[in-house]
């Protein structure tokens, strides 16, 4: 989820807030993407992401679910792609920033 620290959304221990990791995970996007340097391979983006992560005992539940929104940058280069996008996370947590620049080199999936 664009607009948290990698691997940042996690269950947590109830007794000490802890991060404990999971076994599973639901994420959903839904981006907009626009040309701005066609010829170049350049397109903009806008994007809503929302996703969680579960213990394995957990059912899957939208409560909690973990939110942002944001904009980006892509240049689809001779050598793949190149994704600078900038996240929003809507509900922060007092340990977690409240936005987070994402640098990635290839597609999402």
């Amino acid at each position: 989820v664009r607009g948290f620290d990698y691997a940042s959304i996690s269950p947590r221990d109830p007794a000490t807030g802890d991060k404990i990791g999971g076994e599973k995970m639901m994420v959903y996007n839904l981006e907009y993407r626009f040309p701005l340097q066609k010829e170049q391979g350049v397109v903009g983006v806008v994007f809503f992401d929302a996703g969680n992560v579960f213990e394995k005992e957990d059912d899957w539940t939208f409560s909690g679910i973990r939110r942002s929104v944001g904009a980006g940058i892509r240049w689809y280069s001779p050598v793949g792609p190149l994704r600078l996008e900038y996240g929003k996370n809507l509900d922060p947590r007092d340990d977690e920033p409240s936005s987070n620049w994402d640098f990635t080199i290839g597609g999402t999936f």
